[in-house]
Protein backbone atom coordinates (compact mmCIF):
# COMPACT_ATOMS: atom_id res chain seq x y z
CA UNK A 1 0.00 0.00 0.00
CA UNK A 2 1.65 3.56 -1.18
CA UNK A 3 1.93 5.86 1.60
CA UNK A 4 0.33 9.19 1.80
CA UNK A 5 1.83 12.10 0.11
CA UNK A 6 0.47 14.67 2.62
CA UNK A 7 3.30 15.75 5.34
CA UNK A 8 3.11 16.03 8.94
CA UNK A 9 3.23 19.67 8.64
CA UNK A 10 -0.32 19.42 6.26
CA UNK A 11 -1.94 17.40 8.86
CA UNK A 12 -1.07 19.34 11.70
CA UNK A 13 -2.43 22.64 9.73
CA UNK A 14 -5.68 20.52 8.47
CA UNK A 15 -6.39 19.58 12.48
CA UNK A 16 -5.70 22.92 13.94
CA UNK A 17 -8.25 24.46 11.89
CA UNK A 18 -10.89 22.24 12.54
CA UNK A 19 -9.81 22.05 16.26
CA UNK A 20 -10.26 26.03 16.01
CA UNK A 21 -13.66 25.79 14.65
CA UNK A 22 -14.51 23.06 16.88
CA UNK A 23 -13.44 25.82 19.56
CA UNK A 24 -14.98 28.72 18.62
CA UNK A 25 -17.91 26.61 17.72
CA UNK A 26 -18.34 25.69 21.93
CA UNK A 27 -17.79 29.16 22.98
CA UNK A 28 -20.07 31.70 20.38
CA UNK A 29 -22.57 29.12 18.71
CA UNK A 30 -25.97 28.92 21.14
CA UNK A 31 -26.01 25.82 22.53
CA UNK A 32 -29.27 24.31 20.91
CA UNK A 33 -27.31 24.98 17.58
CA UNK A 34 -24.07 24.04 18.51
CA UNK A 35 -25.18 20.25 20.16
CA UNK A 36 -27.52 19.54 16.82
CA UNK A 37 -24.76 19.81 14.65
CA UNK A 38 -21.66 19.26 17.29
CA UNK A 39 -21.89 15.09 16.68
CA UNK A 40 -21.97 15.87 12.69
CA UNK A 41 -18.88 18.13 13.29
CA UNK A 42 -16.87 16.00 15.34
CA UNK A 43 -17.25 12.94 13.37
CA UNK A 44 -16.25 15.52 10.20
CA UNK A 45 -13.03 16.15 12.53
CA UNK A 46 -12.53 12.46 12.86
CA UNK A 47 -12.73 11.98 9.38
CA UNK A 48 -10.83 14.58 8.52
CA UNK A 49 -8.17 13.62 10.77
CA UNK A 50 -8.24 9.71 9.96
CA UNK A 51 -8.06 11.08 6.19
CA UNK A 52 -4.60 12.22 5.88
CA UNK A 53 -3.58 9.37 8.47
CA UNK A 54 -5.65 6.33 8.43
CA UNK A 55 -2.84 4.53 10.60
CA UNK A 56 -3.97 6.90 13.23
CA UNK A 57 -7.59 5.84 13.08
CA UNK A 58 -6.36 2.40 13.37
CA UNK A 59 -4.19 2.98 16.52
CA UNK A 60 -7.39 4.79 18.11
CA UNK A 61 -9.22 1.94 17.09
CA UNK A 62 -7.17 -0.66 18.89
CA UNK A 63 -7.16 1.91 21.71
CA UNK A 64 -10.51 1.42 22.63
CA UNK A 65 -11.23 -1.71 21.08
CA UNK A 66 -11.82 -3.97 24.40
CA UNK A 67 -14.22 -1.05 25.75
CA UNK A 68 -17.03 -1.83 24.35
CA UNK A 69 -18.90 -0.79 27.64
CA UNK A 70 -17.66 2.94 26.44
CA UNK A 71 -21.29 3.73 25.24
CA UNK A 72 -22.07 7.77 23.62
CA UNK A 73 -26.06 7.84 25.01
CA UNK A 74 -27.11 10.82 24.14
CA UNK A 75 -30.71 10.91 25.51
CA UNK A 76 -28.96 11.03 29.04
CA UNK A 77 -28.70 14.88 28.36
CA UNK A 78 -31.78 17.16 28.38
CA UNK A 79 -29.99 19.06 26.01
CA UNK A 80 -30.07 16.05 23.07
CA UNK A 81 -33.71 14.92 24.15
CA UNK A 82 -35.02 17.83 22.68
CA UNK A 83 -33.62 16.40 19.05
CA UNK A 84 -34.69 13.84 17.76
CA UNK A 85 -31.43 12.16 16.01
CA UNK A 86 -29.22 13.01 18.87
CA UNK A 87 -31.70 11.47 21.69
CA UNK A 88 -31.23 7.71 19.93
CA UNK A 89 -27.71 7.76 19.51
CA UNK A 90 -26.69 4.98 21.81
CA UNK A 91 -23.93 2.67 21.04
CA UNK A 92 -20.21 2.34 21.90
CA UNK A 93 -17.85 5.13 21.26
CA UNK A 94 -15.73 2.43 19.34
CA UNK A 95 -18.00 1.60 17.01
CA UNK A 96 -18.35 5.23 16.29
CA UNK A 97 -14.58 5.74 15.60
CA UNK A 98 -14.95 2.60 13.01
CA UNK A 99 -17.69 3.53 11.01
CA UNK A 100 -15.94 7.56 10.68
CA UNK A 101 -12.72 5.13 10.07
CA UNK A 102 -14.29 3.31 7.64
CA UNK A 103 -15.74 6.13 5.70
CA UNK A 104 -12.42 7.65 5.40
CA UNK A 105 -10.89 4.58 3.96
CA UNK A 106 -13.81 4.66 1.59
CA UNK A 107 -13.02 8.34 0.28
CA UNK A 108 -9.25 7.61 0.61
CA UNK A 109 -9.31 5.03 -2.06
CA UNK A 110 -12.07 7.13 -4.34
CA UNK A 111 -9.16 9.82 -4.39
CA UNK A 112 -6.83 7.63 -4.61
CA UNK A 113 -4.31 8.68 -1.54
CA UNK A 114 -4.14 5.74 -0.23
CA UNK A 115 -4.69 2.67 -3.01
CA UNK A 116 -5.26 -0.44 -1.79
CA UNK A 117 -5.02 -4.15 -3.86
CA UNK A 118 -6.77 -7.16 -3.23
CA UNK A 119 -3.93 -9.16 -1.97
CA UNK A 120 -4.58 -6.81 1.41
CA UNK A 121 -7.62 -9.07 1.68
CA UNK A 122 -5.97 -12.83 0.99
CA UNK A 123 -6.42 -13.74 4.09
CA UNK A 124 -10.27 -12.61 4.77
CA UNK A 125 -11.73 -13.77 1.74
CA UNK A 126 -12.45 -17.20 2.56
CA UNK A 127 -13.43 -16.61 6.20
CA UNK A 128 -15.49 -13.87 4.45
CA UNK A 129 -17.00 -16.37 2.36
CA UNK A 130 -18.46 -18.32 5.40
CA UNK A 131 -19.67 -15.29 7.09
CA UNK A 132 -21.55 -14.07 4.59
CA UNK A 133 -23.02 -17.63 4.20
CA UNK A 134 -24.03 -17.40 7.97
CA UNK A 135 -25.47 -13.83 7.62
CA UNK A 136 -27.50 -14.86 4.81
CA UNK A 137 -29.12 -17.85 6.63
CA UNK A 138 -29.26 -15.39 9.72
CA UNK A 139 -31.43 -12.99 7.13
CA UNK A 140 -33.81 -16.11 6.16
CA UNK A 141 -34.40 -16.43 9.84
CA UNK A 142 -35.84 -12.63 10.13
CA UNK A 143 -38.41 -13.37 7.74
CA UNK A 144 -39.87 -15.90 10.53
CA UNK A 145 -38.69 -14.11 13.58
CA UNK A 146 -40.64 -14.60 17.07
CA UNK A 147 -43.85 -12.96 17.05
CA UNK A 148 -43.15 -11.52 13.71
CA UNK A 149 -40.96 -8.77 15.02
CA UNK A 150 -38.79 -8.82 11.60
CA UNK A 151 -38.19 -5.01 11.93
CA UNK A 152 -36.47 -5.74 15.59
CA UNK A 153 -34.62 -8.79 14.47
CA UNK A 154 -33.27 -6.93 11.26
CA UNK A 155 -31.99 -4.10 12.70
CA UNK A 156 -30.06 -6.56 15.22
CA UNK A 157 -28.69 -8.61 11.99
CA UNK A 158 -27.57 -5.36 10.48
CA UNK A 159 -26.46 -3.53 13.31
CA UNK A 160 -24.52 -6.09 15.55
CA UNK A 161 -24.15 -9.24 13.22
CA UNK A 162 -23.22 -7.56 10.23
CA UNK A 163 -21.59 -4.53 11.16
CA UNK A 164 -18.81 -6.32 13.52
CA UNK A 165 -16.74 -7.94 10.23
CA UNK A 166 -16.13 -4.75 8.09
CA UNK A 167 -15.49 -2.47 10.98
CA UNK A 168 -12.96 -5.00 12.70
CA UNK A 169 -11.81 -7.94 10.00
CA UNK A 170 -11.60 -6.12 7.09
CA UNK A 171 -10.69 -2.60 8.39
CA UNK A 172 -7.24 -4.02 9.83
CA UNK A 173 -6.87 -5.94 7.00
CA UNK A 174 -6.38 -2.76 4.82
CA UNK A 175 -4.37 -0.73 7.07
CA UNK A 176 -1.97 -3.65 8.63
CA UNK A 177 0.25 -3.49 5.94
CA UNK A 178 3.67 -4.06 7.69
CA UNK A 179 5.15 -5.35 10.40
CA UNK A 180 5.82 -2.12 12.21
CA UNK A 181 1.89 -1.51 11.93
CA UNK A 182 1.15 -4.52 13.61
CA UNK A 183 3.54 -3.98 16.56
CA UNK A 184 2.57 -0.87 17.46
CA UNK A 185 -0.75 -2.38 17.89
CA UNK A 186 0.81 -5.21 20.04
CA UNK A 187 2.34 -2.08 22.28
CA UNK A 188 -1.15 -0.46 22.37
CA UNK A 189 -2.93 -3.75 23.84
CA UNK A 190 0.12 -4.29 25.79
CA UNK A 191 -0.28 -0.65 27.43
CA UNK A 192 -4.25 -1.09 28.14
CA UNK A 193 -3.72 -4.68 29.48
CA UNK A 194 -0.97 -2.71 32.05
CA UNK A 195 -3.98 0.04 32.77
CA UNK A 196 -6.80 -2.41 33.15
CA UNK A 197 -4.51 -4.25 35.14
CA UNK A 198 -3.27 -1.44 37.79
CA UNK A 199 -7.02 -0.24 37.59
CA UNK A 200 -8.11 -3.85 38.71
CA UNK A 201 -5.37 -4.15 41.34
CA UNK A 202 -6.32 -0.61 42.90
CA UNK A 203 -9.69 -2.06 43.40
CA UNK A 204 -8.46 -4.03 46.37
CA UNK A 205 -8.01 -1.07 47.80
CA UNK A 206 -11.01 1.04 46.83
CA UNK A 207 -13.77 -1.10 46.81
CA UNK A 208 -14.62 -3.01 50.23
CA UNK A 209 -13.62 -6.67 50.15
CA UNK A 210 -16.51 -8.95 51.81
CA UNK A 211 -16.36 -12.37 51.56
CA UNK A 212 -13.97 -13.73 48.64
CA UNK A 213 -10.96 -11.37 47.51
CA UNK A 214 -10.81 -10.42 44.21
CA UNK A 215 -10.63 -7.84 41.58
CA UNK A 216 -13.46 -6.10 40.02
CA UNK A 217 -14.16 -3.25 37.99
CA UNK A 218 -16.01 0.20 40.09
CA UNK A 219 -16.95 3.50 39.00
CA UNK A 220 -14.92 7.29 38.90
CA UNK A 221 -17.83 9.85 39.43
CA UNK A 222 -20.07 8.66 37.51
CA UNK A 223 -17.89 7.11 35.35
CA UNK A 224 -17.64 2.87 34.68
CA UNK A 225 -14.47 2.48 32.91
CA UNK A 226 -15.08 -1.26 33.03
CA UNK A 227 -18.47 -1.66 33.70
CA UNK A 228 -19.62 -3.27 37.37
CA UNK A 229 -18.90 -6.89 36.28
CA UNK A 230 -15.37 -8.75 36.89
CA UNK A 231 -15.55 -10.57 33.87
CA UNK A 232 -14.97 -7.43 31.93
CA UNK A 233 -11.49 -7.09 33.20
CA UNK A 234 -10.83 -11.03 32.68
CA UNK A 235 -11.94 -10.51 28.96
CA UNK A 236 -9.66 -7.73 27.79
CA UNK A 237 -6.69 -9.16 29.96
CA UNK A 238 -7.29 -12.84 28.57
CA UNK A 239 -7.23 -11.60 24.97
CA UNK A 240 -3.98 -9.49 25.62
CA UNK A 241 -1.78 -12.71 27.41
CA UNK A 242 -0.21 -13.90 24.22
CA UNK A 243 0.11 -10.61 22.39
CA UNK A 244 2.55 -9.51 25.26
CA UNK A 245 3.85 -13.13 25.46
CA UNK A 246 4.91 -12.22 22.02
CA UNK A 247 6.43 -9.14 23.10
CA UNK A 248 8.34 -10.84 25.66
CA UNK A 249 9.72 -13.45 23.41
CA UNK A 250 10.58 -11.47 20.94
CA UNK A 251 12.85 -9.27 22.53
CA UNK A 252 13.98 -12.00 24.54
CA UNK A 253 15.71 -13.97 21.33
CA UNK A 254 16.64 -11.13 19.44
CA UNK A 255 19.63 -12.11 17.73
CA UNK A 256 21.94 -8.91 18.79
CA UNK A 257 21.36 -8.44 22.86
CA UNK A 258 22.13 -5.45 24.20
CA UNK A 259 21.59 -3.64 27.90
CA UNK A 260 18.21 -1.66 25.84
CA UNK A 261 17.18 -5.03 24.20
CA UNK A 262 17.42 -6.53 27.96
CA UNK A 263 15.72 -3.61 29.53
CA UNK A 264 12.64 -3.82 26.87
CA UNK A 265 12.00 -7.69 27.64
CA UNK A 266 12.29 -7.70 30.97
CA UNK A 267 9.99 -4.74 30.91
CA UNK A 268 7.23 -6.52 28.54
CA UNK A 269 7.41 -9.62 31.37
CA UNK A 270 7.30 -7.52 34.22
CA UNK A 271 4.08 -6.57 32.11
CA UNK A 272 3.02 -9.58 31.27
CA UNK A 273 3.21 -11.40 35.07
CA UNK A 274 1.39 -8.16 36.39
CA UNK A 275 -1.60 -9.41 33.38
CA UNK A 276 -1.54 -12.68 34.35
CA UNK A 277 -1.61 -11.93 37.98
CA UNK A 278 -4.70 -9.59 37.88
CA UNK A 279 -6.60 -11.98 34.88
CA UNK A 280 -6.45 -15.25 37.59
CA UNK A 281 -7.47 -12.61 40.71
CA UNK A 282 -10.34 -11.94 39.08
CA UNK A 283 -11.56 -15.17 40.17
CA UNK A 284 -13.94 -15.27 36.60
CA UNK A 285 -14.53 -18.72 35.46
CA UNK A 286 -14.56 -18.08 31.77
CA UNK A 287 -11.00 -16.06 32.46
CA UNK A 288 -9.67 -18.89 33.89
CA UNK A 289 -10.82 -21.26 31.44
CA UNK A 290 -9.26 -19.00 28.52
CA UNK A 291 -6.12 -18.71 30.27
CA UNK A 292 -6.06 -22.45 30.70
CA UNK A 293 -7.15 -23.01 26.75
CA UNK A 294 -4.36 -20.99 25.78
CA UNK A 295 -1.77 -22.99 28.40
CA UNK A 296 -2.91 -25.61 26.43
CA UNK A 297 -1.96 -24.16 23.09
CA UNK A 298 1.15 -22.85 23.98
CA UNK A 299 2.02 -26.31 25.40
CA UNK A 300 1.36 -27.93 22.48
CA UNK A 301 3.31 -24.98 19.92
CA UNK A 302 6.58 -24.98 21.92
CA UNK A 303 6.44 -28.40 24.04
CA UNK A 304 10.46 -28.78 23.16
CA UNK A 305 11.05 -25.39 24.48
CA UNK A 306 8.63 -26.04 27.42
CA UNK A 307 10.18 -29.30 28.46
CA UNK A 308 13.79 -28.16 27.89
CA UNK A 309 13.29 -25.00 29.87
CA UNK A 310 11.67 -26.77 33.14
CA UNK A 311 14.56 -29.33 32.89
CA UNK A 312 17.23 -26.38 33.21
CA UNK A 313 14.94 -25.07 35.72
CA UNK A 314 15.07 -28.33 37.84
CA UNK A 315 18.29 -28.29 37.88
CA UNK A 316 18.37 -25.28 39.69
CA UNK A 317 15.22 -25.82 41.99
CA UNK A 318 13.47 -22.48 41.18
CA UNK A 319 10.44 -24.91 39.68
CA UNK A 320 9.44 -25.52 42.70
CA UNK A 321 8.54 -21.95 43.63
CA UNK A 322 6.33 -21.81 40.71
CA UNK A 323 4.97 -24.96 42.00
CA UNK A 324 3.92 -23.93 44.68
CA UNK A 325 2.43 -20.62 43.08
CA UNK A 326 0.08 -22.06 40.83
CA UNK A 327 -0.87 -24.94 43.44
CA UNK A 328 -2.05 -21.85 45.60
CA UNK A 329 -4.23 -20.57 43.21
CA UNK A 330 -5.55 -23.73 41.71
CA UNK A 331 -6.89 -24.30 45.49
CA UNK A 332 -7.95 -20.75 45.95
CA UNK A 333 -10.14 -20.97 42.99
CA UNK A 334 -11.01 -24.59 43.62
CA UNK A 335 -12.44 -23.41 46.89
CA UNK A 336 -14.11 -20.47 45.06
CA UNK A 337 -15.91 -22.82 42.52
CA UNK A 338 -17.40 -24.87 45.49
CA UNK A 339 -18.42 -21.68 46.94
CA UNK A 340 -22.22 -21.09 47.29
CA UNK A 341 -21.99 -18.02 44.95
CA UNK A 342 -20.52 -19.69 41.89
CA UNK A 343 -23.29 -22.82 42.94
CA UNK A 344 -26.08 -20.54 42.23
CA UNK A 345 -24.68 -19.15 39.14
CA UNK A 346 -24.11 -22.26 37.87
CA UNK A 347 -27.54 -23.37 38.17
CA UNK A 348 -29.06 -20.66 36.65
CA UNK A 349 -26.68 -20.99 33.63
CA UNK A 350 -27.80 -24.25 33.46
CA UNK A 351 -31.66 -23.45 33.28
CA UNK A 352 -30.81 -20.91 30.77
CA UNK A 353 -29.34 -23.71 28.76
CA UNK A 354 -32.06 -26.14 29.54
CA UNK A 355 -34.70 -23.26 28.30
CA UNK A 356 -32.37 -23.00 25.45
CA UNK A 357 -32.60 -26.48 24.44
CA UNK A 358 -36.56 -26.60 24.88
CA UNK A 359 -37.67 -23.90 22.50
CA UNK A 360 -34.89 -24.84 20.20
CA UNK A 361 -36.10 -28.24 19.71
CA UNK A 362 -39.35 -26.88 18.79
CA UNK A 363 -37.81 -24.18 16.01
CA UNK A 364 -34.46 -26.64 14.84
CA UNK A 365 -33.76 -25.54 11.61
CA UNK A 366 -33.85 -21.19 11.52
CA UNK A 367 -34.11 -20.44 15.02
CA UNK A 368 -36.59 -17.56 15.94
CA UNK A 369 -34.52 -14.67 14.54
CA UNK A 370 -31.80 -12.59 15.18
CA UNK A 371 -31.77 -10.52 18.04
CA UNK A 372 -34.74 -12.49 19.77
CA UNK A 373 -32.99 -14.21 22.44
CA UNK A 374 -33.94 -11.86 25.01
CA UNK A 375 -37.87 -11.16 23.63
CA UNK A 376 -38.13 -14.89 23.99
CA UNK A 377 -36.60 -15.48 27.74
CA UNK A 378 -38.70 -12.56 28.80
CA UNK A 379 -41.84 -14.14 27.60
CA UNK A 380 -40.91 -17.27 29.53
CA UNK A 381 -42.71 -16.83 32.91
CA UNK A 382 -41.18 -19.73 34.60
CA UNK A 383 -37.26 -18.00 33.85
CA UNK A 384 -38.38 -14.05 34.85
CA UNK A 385 -40.45 -14.73 37.97
CA UNK A 386 -37.73 -16.66 39.56
CA UNK A 387 -34.36 -14.69 37.75
CA UNK A 388 -35.84 -11.52 37.17
CA UNK A 389 -34.59 -9.33 34.13
CA UNK A 390 -33.08 -11.24 31.51
CA UNK A 391 -29.88 -10.31 30.16
CA UNK A 392 -28.60 -11.81 26.83
CA UNK A 393 -27.03 -14.71 26.54
CA UNK A 394 -23.50 -16.10 28.57
CA UNK A 395 -22.16 -18.04 25.36
CA UNK A 396 -22.91 -17.88 21.81
CA UNK A 397 -23.24 -21.21 21.21
CA UNK A 398 -26.53 -20.83 23.07
CA UNK A 399 -27.26 -16.98 21.65
CA UNK A 400 -27.13 -18.55 17.94
CA UNK A 401 -28.60 -22.15 18.62
CA UNK A 402 -32.12 -20.08 19.84
CA UNK A 403 -32.05 -17.25 17.28
CA UNK A 404 -30.66 -19.25 13.84
CA UNK A 405 -30.93 -22.90 14.57
CA UNK A 406 -28.49 -25.41 14.32
CA UNK A 407 -28.37 -24.30 10.76
CA UNK A 408 -26.85 -21.04 11.90
CA UNK A 409 -24.94 -22.27 14.56
CA UNK A 410 -23.44 -24.81 12.34
CA UNK A 411 -22.08 -22.25 9.77
CA UNK A 412 -20.90 -19.67 12.49
CA UNK A 413 -18.40 -22.38 13.74
CA UNK A 414 -17.75 -23.32 10.67
CA UNK A 415 -16.61 -19.53 10.21
CA UNK A 416 -13.93 -20.01 13.24
CA UNK A 417 -12.63 -22.69 12.14
CA UNK A 418 -12.08 -21.60 8.45
CA UNK A 419 -10.69 -18.19 10.55
CA UNK A 420 -7.71 -21.13 12.66
CA UNK A 421 -7.40 -22.82 9.04
CA UNK A 422 -5.87 -19.55 7.41
CA UNK A 423 -3.71 -18.74 10.32
CA UNK A 424 -2.56 -22.79 10.30
CA UNK A 425 -1.58 -22.33 6.65
CA UNK A 426 0.89 -19.86 6.72
CA UNK A 427 3.98 -22.41 6.00
CA UNK A 428 8.29 -21.81 6.51
CA UNK A 429 7.40 -18.32 8.31
CA UNK A 430 10.63 -16.58 8.88
CA UNK A 431 12.86 -16.32 12.01
CA UNK A 432 10.52 -14.79 14.50
CA UNK A 433 6.95 -15.12 13.00
CA UNK A 434 7.89 -18.41 13.79
CA UNK A 435 6.38 -17.00 17.26
CA UNK A 436 3.65 -14.94 15.71
CA UNK A 437 1.53 -17.01 13.85
CA UNK A 438 1.14 -19.91 17.17
CA UNK A 439 0.77 -16.59 19.70
CA UNK A 440 -2.26 -15.47 17.18
CA UNK A 441 -3.84 -18.79 16.99
CA UNK A 442 -3.57 -18.83 21.05
CA UNK A 443 -5.14 -15.27 20.97
CA UNK A 444 -7.93 -16.40 19.02
CA UNK A 445 -8.59 -19.87 20.98
CA UNK A 446 -8.86 -17.52 24.41
CA UNK A 447 -11.11 -15.39 23.00
CA UNK A 448 -13.73 -17.64 21.75
CA UNK A 449 -13.19 -19.85 24.55
CA UNK A 450 -13.76 -16.56 27.00
CA UNK A 451 -16.82 -15.52 24.58
CA UNK A 452 -18.63 -19.02 24.86
CA UNK A 453 -19.67 -17.98 28.48
CA UNK A 454 -20.01 -13.97 27.91
CA UNK A 455 -21.61 -11.97 26.24
CA UNK A 456 -18.99 -9.98 23.34
CA UNK A 457 -18.97 -11.73 21.03
CA UNK A 458 -20.89 -9.27 18.32
CA UNK A 459 -18.54 -6.39 19.18
CA UNK A 460 -14.53 -5.60 18.57
CA UNK A 461 -13.82 -7.67 22.12
CA UNK A 462 -13.92 -10.91 20.01
CA UNK A 463 -13.70 -9.55 16.01
CA UNK A 464 -11.13 -7.07 16.03
CA UNK A 465 -8.58 -9.66 17.22
CA UNK A 466 -9.58 -11.53 14.38
CA UNK A 467 -9.05 -9.12 12.28
CA UNK A 468 -5.54 -8.17 13.47
CA UNK A 469 -4.69 -11.89 13.52
CA UNK A 470 -5.63 -12.64 9.98
CA UNK A 471 -3.65 -9.71 9.06
CA UNK A 472 -0.50 -10.98 10.86
CA UNK A 473 -1.04 -14.03 8.44
CA UNK A 474 -0.74 -11.95 5.17
CA UNK A 475 1.69 -10.15 6.60
CA UNK A 476 4.01 -13.82 7.50
CA UNK A 477 2.57 -14.89 3.89
CA UNK A 478 3.97 -12.52 2.16
CA UNK A 479 7.30 -13.18 3.69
Amino acid sequence: MAVSAHTTQQRVYFGGVLFLALTIGFFFIPPDIFFTFGVGLTALTFFCLFLFNLRFGLYALAAVGFFNGWDLILAKYSWAKQIAYLSSVNAPVVDFLAVVLGFSILVSYGIKILPFSRAEFKTTLRPMRWYALFILVSGGATILAYEHQMFSSVKYLLRSMLFVFPAYVLIPAALITSKDVLLKIFKIWLGVGVITALFGLSSLVVVPQAGWIRVEPYKIGDFAPLGYNHNLIAEVLTAIIPVAAYLVFRERFKRVQGPQTTRRWMGFALALGLIIAIDLLTLSRAGWLAFMVELGVIAYFFHHQLLEYFRFKARHGSQFVLLIAVLALIGYMGLFLTSATVSSSNQTRWQLTDITLFYTLRSPLHGYGPGMFTRLLGDTFDYVIEHGEVLDSHGFIQKILLEEGFVGLALFVIFLIIVFAELFKVESPVAEDGLLIPLMITMLAGVFAFQMFNTSYFSSVMWLPIGVALAAAKLSKHH
